[in-house]
């Protein structure tokens, strides 16, 4: 996923000596690394299926990274202040990225919440679930544009929508682009 390739090298261009591996530091033979740009996917590096990030991903709405800023499991006490200083900005930068993509409401043709709707997004695999209140919320890579749907029992489709998740601009917040998505009821079965 694009996304998911897009948080951690945020994280990992925000930390010197994360991103410019050159060696394995203190790594121990076998462990892995160094890794371009500081980065790998974790399929790649080990492989590990019915994890609690493949449950997360594939049946609710939340996207995890595995960050692992040393390569040492018990680093000294003494390097923990370096650890923090090496780490903050990729933290405060990882976590303005929660903004980063779309959000909206899924309503009804009354203009209540429909809760539970899937809203979909075309030719991602992963779709994400409106809350009981209608909202909905999707990263999605700035720069594009997206056509969303939305869908729930017992209402007609929404049409497509395209939107264009933008760029922040030089020093401004990263902010999603709102686009509420309208479910009319589906006729009755006779």
């Amino acid at each position: 996923d694009r996304v998911l390739r897009e948080l951690a090298l945020t994280y990992s261009r925000n930390n010197d000596v994360m991103y410019n591996q050159t060696n394995r530091f203190k790594c121990k033979r076998g462990s892995g690394g160094p890794f371009p740009e500081g980065v790998t996917n974790g399929a790649y590096w080990y492989d590990l299926s019915g994890s609690m990030q493949d449950f997360n991903y594939w049946f609710s709405n939340s996207l995890e990274i595995t960050l692992e800023v040393s390569c040492c499991k018990h680093p000294d006490p003494h390097e923990l202040q370096q650890y923090w200083l090496d780490n903050k900005m990729s933290m405060v930068e990882l976590l303005a990225r929660v903004h980063m993509g779309v959000k909206g409401l899924v309503v009804n043709s009354n203009g209540w919440g429909v809760a539970g709707a899937t809203v979909s997004v075309e030719g991602i695999e992963k779709n994400v679930s409106a809350s009981k209140r209608g909202e909905y919320w999707r990263l999605l890579l700035p720069g594009y544009n997206y056509t969303l749907t939305a869908s729930a029992p017992g209402f007609v489709s929404s049409d497509p929508v395209t939107v264009f998740v933008a760029e922040p601009e030089e020093g401004q917040p990263i902010t999603a682009t709102v686009q509420h998505l309208f479910l009319k009821s589906a006729p009755p079965v006779v």
